[in-house]
């Protein structure tokens, strides 16, 4: 059995020269969006960055846009992963006839995802036990009982794949049952979003992808290890 994960949060942001932004703009942008997105709430910074909300006690969005950049985040997601890339392909659709910027020097992809390990009731045990082989006289100096425990793990670009990952795994706060994975892939190469759409939604996907496949099976290998 693999790993039983379930969505719950998506960023992407797309990074690009600094511009002086123009408010009408982004409200004309903030017009557009407002229904179709479920934003409520239009603020601006101290800094001078644009924020744009919605959401109830699930599916909570904001988009942030900065000077530099633009980010679009979802918590709480009670939907698929597609339909959020379809959010986040829509409003770079909007953002780019308002504002005319496309043109992106790097973007990222953040995705959390909670879950569990198939036959264990405890995940920080899990981790701390079998992935990380810690005894209670291991953890002896501390001499208090601890409620997280996981690693935070950096994998830099290849010479053939520009991206990298950054991966969080611990045991959640609000149920040590539950694992929480979080992984923040950074594309650094320049594209253009209006001509080259398909990389928005690739740059999440690959980075959904990572966990499904690549942490889900180093988290799983030390189950098997434990049967033998």
């Amino acid at each position: 059995m693999g790993l039983n994960t379930r969505l719950n949060a998506v960023a992407f942001e797309a990074i690009y020269i600094p511009v002086k932004l123009d408010e009408k703009k982004i409200r004309a942008l903030f017009d557009r969006i407002s229904d179709s997105h479920g934003i409520k709430s239009f603020g601006k910074m101290p800094d001078g960055a644009i924020v744009m909300q919605g959401g109830e006690e699930s599916n909570q969005s904001k988009y942030i846009i900065m000077k530099d950049r633009a980010v679009v985040s979802f918590e709480q997601c009670a939907n698929s992963l597609n339909y959020y890339i379809s959010l986040i392909d829509d409003f770079f659709d909007q953002f780019i006839k308002e504002t005319g910027i496309s043109l992106c020097v790097a973007s990222t992809a953040t995705i959390r995802r909670t879950g569990t390990i198939p036959g264990e009731a405890d995940s920080r045990e899990y981790i701390l036990r079998k992935a990380f082989g810690m005894s209670d006289k291991r953890l002896g100096p501390f001499k208090r009982p601890l409620h997280i425990f996981g690693t935070r793990i950096f994998f830099p670009p290849l010479p053939d794949d520009p991206s990298s990952y950054d991966i969080k795994i611990e045991n959640a706060f609000e149920d040590v049952r539950m694992l929480f994975i979080e992984n923040k892939g950074v594309f650094a190469a320049p594209f253009d979003i209006k001509a080259d759409r398909a990389r928005l939604t690739k740059t999440v996907e690959l980075t959904d992808k990572f966990i499904e496949e690549k942490i889900a099976d180093f988290i799983l290998q030390f189950k098997a290890e434990g049967m033998q």
